[in-house]
């Protein structure tokens, strides 16, 4: 009797597929977007003038004392980032559509490579103590940080308010946002001394709405998006690493406020901030789906975050 195999040829699927992909990527919540009209520009920087008191007593008739302040300006470049993928005529003219759209399917795969060289980007500007100020910079083994947090004996949450206690009074603003990478998060929902703590309770771990509501944060921001040198490897290394980052995020990016850091995205010609495009390349008989960006990762104010790199040891 014929076997199964035997009566059915095998064809692919028209309804099932598998693609990998980074679904944890966070430079975008860490760093907010600002979309700006031109790819380089310049914004002002004020003085700390309204952090010294000035003696403003008066009495009738006489002149009011003056002030004077000062500002300088910084500025941006946003660099370009493109990838296309081209797809022969022939190609074109033999793929079954209800099976796959070779269009889409290009640019989902070149925005999820840009996307990921740019949360690289990204880590690579958070994780370099040179974008903090020296004073913020908590590192391990430190006048604070004694302990890493791999140490039961550790005291996490004494060292975020002191972080807290620092920038609110270097800045007036009180840190909101918590990034870690991923197995910094996942030993903070298990730290005894942490656990010990909340409501009295035995806890075996910590939800995120709970570490949020100890740790008196509004949000938590968990690194966990993995990169690779090769397709052929099997697992992936945390983009952002072992490292914890208490940064200030305000509620919108706008004149007079303070952030930690910002993207500038160009709108480039009024398109989009990213942009793809479809060409015919009839010298080589195919056609082209090209997707860019223009962004720069940029690091406002260095007094409105605290870095604690490597802090599990």
């Amino acid at each position: 009797m014929p076997i199964a195999q035997d009566l059915h040829y095998d064809k692919l699927l028209s309804d099932l597929s598998i693609s990998y992909s980074n679904q944890e990527l966070i430079s975008e919540i860490v760093l907010p977007t600002k979309v700006v009209p031109k790819q380089t520009d310049k914004y002002l920087v004020y003085d700390n003038r309204s952090f010294v008191p000035q003696k403003d007593d008066y009495s009738g008739g006489s002149e009011t004392r003056g002030i004077d302040w000062s500002f300088s300006d910084d500025g941006f470049y946003c660099d370009g980032h493109g990838l296309h993928h081209t797809i022969p005529y022939d190609t074109l003219a033999n793929t079954d559509v209800e099976l796959m759209d070779l269009h889409t399917d290009a640019a989902i795969i070149l925005k999820d490579i840009m996307l990921l060289n740019k949360e690289l980007d990204a880590a690579k500007v958070l994780r370099d103590v040179n974008s903090y100020d020296p004073d913020h910079v908590y590192n391990v083994a430190g006048p604070v940080v004694t302990l890493d947090w791999s140490d039961d004996a550790s005291d996490p949450h004494a060292h975020l308010v002191d972080a807290r206690t620092r920038v609110l009074k270097a800045t007036g603003k009180r840190l909101n946002t918590l990034i870690m990478g991923h197995d910094v998060y996942e030993r903070l929902r298990v730290h005894p001394k942490l656990l010990s703590r909340v409501f009295n309770q035995d806890v075996n771990f910590m939800t995120e709405d709970m570490l949020k509501l100890f740790l008196e944060v509004d949000t938590i921001v968990v690194g966990s998006a993995t990169s690779r040198t090769s397709e052929t490897e099997k697992t992936g290394d945390f983009i952002w690493g072992q490292d914890c980052i208490f940064s200030y995020i305000p509620p919108s990016v706008a004149r007079k406020s303070v952030v930690h850091g910002v993207t500038f995205k160009w709108n480039r010609n009024g398109l989009g901030v990213e942009q793809s495009f479809l060409h015919d390349v009839q010298l080589k008989h195919s056609q082209m789906v090209e997707l860019f960006m223009y962004y720069d990762h940029k690091v406002i104010s260095k007094l409105a975050a605290v870095y604690f790199p490597a802090v599990l040891g």
